[in-house]
């Protein structure tokens, strides 16, 4: 099988790497590796990498859908086999050759044969780099590129050149061409050096992947220190950027008069030179932090996934100084620090944050268990595909920033000033996030001018979005801390999910005195990263948490919960490392953070967010009359509010809306409502807000008291248009539904009760004569079809929740329990023709009541004005259930507007239920 002994024991259920995603995505590399190489050389070969990595996934414990995730991660274009990173081609074919030596007689190239039967030696067969691997060197003899050379610290050409022979004259000591015998000038010639740099090098190390280059080891002929400098492989493609990348890394100018063509014959002869030497290829780290195969690489050491001390030769991935210096505004990546493993660093940061903070020690403790978490943010990522955005916010004075420079300095005293930025365009802050291998960066109180857009940055770096650029794909690597005065999330729901919200108060016990005993244990902390890195990804731990917490969130969406679970886990994993009781962290994350955190503004879809909208902008006169409505029922209660079809596009221009007209219209017709719809608006917004302003500081001369005020206006005339229909019931929180309060008319003046919205007639009721309750007129232009009462006609909305069993006004309305028929009243109760409308005439005609239908109904308007306590109310209320639902309709539609609100302040619901 062409695999390594790495992959074939991860093949077998073994874990090397002590994480098993990186286990097999490693292994997976390798596999894939070999497929390309097959390809490129024709070898016919069985099987494939993605079975081989469903398989060795299943042995390791990994469940399928992982196992796909993780092989979406590896990209099979640029993987190669381990043995051709370890000892190129000649490695690859041995293994060929030992596994089917008919294929490797066959296919294999003829140098690479003469290698391997020995034809050239080792230059120096004692290297240790050789005991190693396999040198991966050419074995034709070089070719002739007439490279420059090295003389005297510099790099030149040595030109031959023809000079006259000279000779001393004995006799008076002049110098004098030397002639043969023919009188001839005698020549010779010589080899002369011409520098045309002023500097020399030494390939240290070939770097492969991407970029890929070398690190060089650069010394001026005039100085006596020499210095590292890496260049990629495009700084070797022109002499001037070859130059420049020198002079960057020395730090000093040099001198460098090479031609483009000498600079890649001269690279090529410093790399032969090497490959004889060492051969071995190196990976430059393109990250600080942690890597894609799991090592820590920071500028003065390296480490393990375990945590273990590790070195370059044995990991193959060397330091880049130069991360970050491409992009324009954002410096080099500084490397942190890592101090020497100390058990004490944690308990002693702890035991001074408790005394500096005081009772703000748990808000500091759980930052501090956030970048815990920070430092497992890839595996995290890869396996969840989200990690939650830590937003300290609070008033000034409260130790935000020194809450958060405490969890910093777990990754060394100087990632502080490395992590924290403030003002930085998204390019930079993208940037600085790919460049920062799970160590956490702080964006410290971002401008005002940019939070609109920063909660557009939380959104996409929760699951790690890339942000691509032509040629740069930014994808987050890090987690994100914002610490502010304000909270985010405010504006997007959406938003507001996915952070997790810690608020950090000004405390009156803190002890600022434990300044410098909090600053010597934070430059200690980092003594405690081997610890953290240990801790892995407790996912079972998380999981039980989160099920626990979710019964302390009913109002909160979904992912705020698990985020929760996460900080909470490893905090209280810091604490027991720390010494003390993780059961008071646990304490306060269900006391304190989940009760913070109920919020259902984050559990908001964008219909109930866009009425929230709409609820501001009627406050700010965006709405109105002329492109809100309401829209009544038969029983003129409102049944849905009506929007013009360009409020979305007014409001979109307005605040800014995070969805698409398309999102709202569909939550809108799942709710039951209408998007495409005909209602009757007011015609312009300035009529109707003229009609507006008259009916409140308007007065018609008729009225008692008159004044010297304008008389009312003419109401604005209507104009249909397009419109959505929102259902009532999710607009009354947010939408004023009630109809405006207009002055009572003057005497004599009509009423026009139609408003033509919606086919139905909204009732006005006009006084004619006499009391109260003598005569109403009612007009109504809805019919009613049914005149078979029914058991469901029985529960009219405004009756069938308030039924109740109380004594009181009933005797006075004649009851018809025992006259009842299959739902029909008896002739004494119900007139021999009923009416099919709703539209009954209760003025006196001729000085009598109509003899058929108000005198049944009269007894019940009577007892509806008496009722004056509760219990009358109930009463009253059983015994409208006698009653049709016409005849109730009647009864309701008929009650004066005062005696309404009588029963309203007794506490009866009017609204339909």
């Amino acid at each position: 099988m062409l695999c390594s002994d790495f992959t074939r024991s991860v093949l077998q259920g073994e874990d090397p790497c002590g994480d098993r995603s990186q286990s097999l995505a490693t292994a997976l590399a390798d596999w894939y590796g070999w497929e390309n190489y097959c390809r490129d050389y024709s070898i016919d070969y069985r099987g494939n990498a993605e079975s081989l990595a469903r398989e060795a996934g299943t042995a390791l414990g990994l469940d399928a859908d992982r196992i796909e995730r993780i092989i979406k991660t590896v990209n099979k274009a640029t993987c190669t086999p381990a043995a051709y990173r370890k000892g190129g081609d000649v490695s690859c074919w041995k293994k060929i050759r030992r596994l089917d030596p008919a294929t490797y007689e066959s296919h294999c190239p003829s140098h690479i044969k003469e290698e391997l039967a020995g034809r050239w030696q080792p230059h120096n067969p004692n290297s240790s780099a050789r005991q190693k691997q396999e040198k991966n060197v050419h074995l034709e003899p070089p070719n002739q590129w007439f490279a420059p050379e090295s003389y005297n610290g510099e790099i030149g050409l040595w030109k031959t050149e023809t000079i006259s022979k000279m000779q001393v004259n004995a006799v008076t000591g002049e110098t004098a061409p030397a002639l043969d015998a023919k009188g001839q000038q005698i020549t010779e010639k010589i080899r002369k050096f011409f520098p045309l740099c002023d500097f020399d090098f030494t390939i240290e190390r070939e770097l492969a992947g991407e970029p890929g280059g070398y690190v060089l080891q650069v010394k001026r002929s005039t100085d006596g220190w020499q210095k590292r400098v890496v260049i990629s492989s495009s700084d070797c493609k022109r002499a001037v950027d070859f130059e420049l990348a020198i002079e960057k890394g020395m730090g000093v100018d040099v001198s460098c008069n090479l031609r483009t063509d000498q600079l890649k014959a001269l690279l090529r002869e410093r790399r032969l030179a090497y490959r004889y030497r060492e051969g071995i290829t190196y990976q430059l780290a393109n990250r600080v932090g942690k890597q894609d195969n799991g090592i820590w690489v920071f500028k003065d050491g390296q480490f393990k996934p375990d945590g273990t001390p590790t070195t370059e030769e044995e990991t193959g991935i060397c330091w880049n100084p130069n991360l970050g210096a491409c992009e324009k505004g954002l410096d080099e990546i500084k490397s942190p620090k890592i101090a020497p493993p100390n058990p004490e660093a944690l308990p002693q940061l702890v035991a001074a944050m408790r005394q500096f903070f005081g009772s703000n020690f748990l808000p500091a403790f759980f930052v501090l268990g956030y970048c815990a978490a920070a430092a497992h943010f890839q595996t995290i990522i890869e396996i969840e595909g989200r990690f939650p955005i830590l937003n300290t916010y609070g008033p000034h004075g409260g130790g935000k920033t020194i809450a958060v420079e405490c969890g910093l300095s777990l990754f060394g005293r100087e990632w502080i000033s490395g992590a924290i930025v403030g003002d930085i365009s998204p390019s930079a802050l993208w940037e600085q996030g790919k460049l920062c291998g799970s160590l956490p960066i702080c964006l410290d109180d971002p401008p005002d001018k940019i939070y609109d857009e920063l909660e557009q940055w939380i959104r996409n770096w929760y699951n790690a979005t890339a942000r691509k650029r032509r040629w740069n794909v930014q994808q987050p690597h890090c987690a994100l801390i914002v610490n502010s005065n304000k909270a985010c999330g405010e504006k997007l729901p959406a938003t507001l999910s996915r952070l997790i919200r810690l608020w950090i108060p000004t405390a009156k016990d803190a002890v600022p005195h434990a300044w410098n005993q909090l600053k010597k244990a934070q430059k200690q902390a980092s003594g405690a990263f081997t610890s953290i890195i240990k801790l892995g990804y407790p996912q079972q731990e998380v999981n039980e948490l989160t099920a626990e917490l979710i019964q302390h969130l009913p109002l909160a969406h979904d992912r705020v919960a698990p985020s929760l679970a996460l900080i909470g886990v490893y905090t209280m994993k810091l604490a027991a490392l720390a010494g003390i009781n993780p059961g008071e962290v646990k304490q306060y994350l269900i006391n304190v953070l989940c009760p913070n955190a109920n919020d259902e503004e984050s559990s908001q879809d964008a219909l109930t967010h866009f009425l929230g909208v709409m609820m501001t902008a009627q406050a700010e006169n965006l709405l109105g009359g002329w492109n809100l409505r309401r829209c009544d029922d038969q029983f003129g209660c409102c049944r849905t509010i009506a929007i013009e079809v360009g409020v979305f596009d007014l409001l979109k221009e307005n605040f800014d809306l995070p969805y698409s007209k398309k999102v709202i219209k569909t939550l809108i017709e799942q709710a039951g409502g209408k998007t495409r719809s005909t209602q009757w608006f007011d015609e312009s917004k300035d009529l109707s807000q003229t009609y507006a302003r008259a009916l409140l500081f308007g007065r018609s001369p008729s009225q008692s008291n008159p004044q010297d005020k304008p008389a009312l206006p003419a109401p604005p005339p209507k104009k249909k248009r397009r419109c959505w229909e929102i259902p009532a019931v999710l607009a009354a929180e947010y939408i004023q539904l009630d109809d405006p309060q207009e002055p009572a008319p003057p005497e004599g003046e009509s009423v026009d009760g139609t408003n033509g919205t919606n086919g139905t007639t909204q009732n006005q009721l006009e006084p004619n004569s006499g009391s109260r309750l003598e005569a109403y007129q009612i007009n109504s232009s809805a019919s009613q079809t049914s005149t078979e009462p029914s058991n469901s006609e029985n529960n009219h909305p405004k009756t069938a929740r308030a039924i109740h069993s109380a004594p009181g006004v009933a005797s006075q309305i004649p009851s018809s329990d025992s006259k009842k028929n299959e739902g029909n009243f008896s002739s004494e109760m119900v007139p021999a023709e009923m009416p099919t409308t709703p539209g009954f005439d209760l003025e006196p005609k001729n000085g009598s009541k109509d003899s058929s239908l108000n005198e049944n109904l009269m007894p019940y308007l009577e007892a509806m004005a008496s009722v004056g306590t509760p219990e009358e109310l109930a009463s009253f209320l059983e015994c409208m259930t006698n009653l049709t639902q016409q005849q109730q309709e009647a009864v309701w539609l008929a009650a004066p507007v005062e005696v309404i609100n009588q029963l309203e302040r007794l506490g009866f619901d009017i609204s339909p239920g």
